[in-house]
């Protein structure tokens, strides 16, 4: 009799796990799982190609979603985790990489109101989130316009990250372009006035210009941000500022001190001053004012010592 029983419980045990065991351990049953989510995704999704299992490694290729005024496309993408860390409630993403991401936005509304900030969500996982091995290369993103649409091109995004509830820790956020760079890590808790301290160096190349080199910090919240830059590049310089209100009435205030000015090195254009610059500053978005002074020498001119003023009004006149 006792055998009979556990035989019984083996085989209704083996009943209720068999579709769960397809469903998640199957490239059957990923398909299967899509093809329920598609329905209730708002716009269009379409997948060319997918193949993987839900507890494994997931491949697609030929990604292309469709929303009313944006589409989002993807050559290819990997994603791979870590299921067992969910019994601890942890999500461990070890590998997502996009290929070819493209990215349309509509274009700006011609009678839109000048526009006001979205209010920031107050995010607070019950879990914990790893992302260890986040790539994405080749992004686009269009913006669309009535004449020509403009597109920015980001080379790669690399991404190592970790959330604890409220807060988000980032090993290293890298962005790469033709002429830019920006690498980032730090501290940022999504909630309240997402209070953050950020270590932030970027590289950036104007026409005709040597390459500019920035390094320092952006810590504060959504009331106050301090900002510390050191620059280096045509010019040595260090930057001190900081602002207030950013997402609502914007306001700020900064000083710099800039050393070892070559203005051929800036624009071969401009004359061969050299020289050094003090400014100092405060405004908002709509004007300016800004003192400085200016120690600079020309070969042909010799030295000399000014100081200024100047002030930009709402109107933009100087």
């Amino acid at each position: 009799m006792k055998r009979r029983l556990a035989i019984l419980c083996t085989v209704l045990a083996l009943l209720i796990l068999a579709p769960f065991a397809w469903l998640v351990g199957s490239e059957s049953g990923l398909h299967w799982a899509l093809k329920q989510v598609q329905p209730w995704a708002p716009g269009e999704l379409h997948i060319a190609r997918l193949s993987g299992r839900l507890i494994g490694s997931i491949t697609l290729s030929g990604l292309d979603y469709r929303l009313p005024e944006q589409r989002i496309t993807a050559d290819r993408l990997e994603f791979d985790w870590h299921p067992a860390e969910l019994l601890v409630g942890h999500i461990d993403i070890s590998r997502l990489h996009l290929a070819g991401l493209q990215i349309t936005l509509p274009p700006p509304s011609a009678n839109a109101a000048e526009p006001q900030a979205p209010p920031l969500p107050e995010i607070t996982l019950p879990w914990r989130l790893s992302l260890h091995g986040v790539r994405i290369d080749d992004i686009r993103l269009t913006r669309q316009a009535p004449h020509q649409a403009q597109t920015f091109h980001i080379a790669q995004l690399t991404l190592q990250a970790a959330s604890r509830r409220k807060r988000i820790d980032i090993a290293h956020l890298n962005l790469s372009g033709e002429n830019f760079s920006l690498k980032l890590d730090g501290r940022l808790r999504p909630s309240g006035r997402y209070p953050h301290t950020l270590n932030v160096a970027w590289t950036f190349k104007p026409p005709q210009t040597d390459w500019l080199r920035g390094r320092g910090r952006l810590a504060g919240d959504l009331a106050k941000i301090t900002v510390k830059q050191r620059l280096s590049g045509p010019f040595e310089a260090r930057l001190e500022g900081t602002l207030k209100n950013p997402r609502e009435h914007l306001t700020w205030q900064a000083k710099a001190d800039i050393t070892q000015i070559d203005g051929r090195r800036l624009d071969p254009a401009l004359p061969a001053l050299t020289g050094q610059l003090h400014l100092e500053g405060r405004g908002d978005l709509a004007s300016a004012d800004v003192n400085g002074r200016a120690q600079a020498h020309h070969p042909a001119w010799g030295a000399f010592d000014s100081r200024f003023s100047l002030r930009r009004m709402a109107d933009n006149r100087l």
